[in-house]
């Protein structure tokens, strides 16, 4: 009894919206909240993921696919407060206090996929003691783009009044030294099999 009540728990905790549901016993769960498998060697790209601390990244994959070989959380599967990940890329004015920068294959696909929440904290009142906190899912989001050997580029994601939006754009260097962003061609996705609408849900 007890493992089924922790993978329907678990199905629901923020950051777990991509779980097709709670049948999938150990291995979903494994998969789910396993680390991203980070290439080391070979020819890479240089990725700064910027906007939700639950970000999941599907390497070789133009869609939201648990089963796909190495995905994972970059920098660990978190449901509070915000991490920060540097590699050392450049730096933009604009570039947030907080942000994940991962290395990734080039000329493969990879995705990643977004989910914001929001906590509510219960009052108490004279007929309840308040409660445990509630996390509401705001919005989720999914963007995939096949980098090129070398190049360095931001994933912005955003979320507002409950719609997911995200920006794409490549690192490029001026004649001064500085650095720009410039918008490069992706596009939004979905769990696999099915449209980026229905994956959000």
């Amino acid at each position: 009894m007890k493992p089924r009540i922790l993978i329907c728990l678990a199905a629901l905790l923020p950051g777990t919206v991509w779980l097709t549901g709670c049948a999938s016993i150990g291995d979903q769960i494994k998969d789910e909240f396993s680390p991203y498998a980070e290439p080391k060697e070979g020819e890479l790209a240089h990725i700064r993921l910027i906007g939700s601390r639950q970000v999941k990244v599907y390497p070789n994959s133009t869609c939201v696919n648990p089963g796909a070989p190495g995905s994972g959380y970059p920098n660990g599967w978190q449901m509070y407060g915000q991490r920060k990940r540097d590699l050392g890329m450049p730096k933009l004015p604009q570039t947030p206090r907080h942000y994940i920068e991962i290395a990734a294959r080039a000329a493969q696909p990879i995705t990643a996929a977004f989910s914001f929440q929001t906590s509510l904290f219960p009052q108490k009142t004279p007929w309840s003691s308040g409660g445990n906190v509630i996390n509401v899912n705001l919005c989720n989001i999914a963007y995939s783009f096949v980098p090129v050997a070398g190049a360095h580029y931001e994933v912005v994601a955003r979320e507002n009044r409950r719609v997911c939006s995200v920006d794409l754009t490549q690192l490029t260097p001026a004649a001064d030294g500085t650095w720009h962003a410039v918008h490069v061609p992706g596009r939004e996705v979905g769990h696999c099999g099915t449209s980026p609408a229905a994956a959000g849900h």
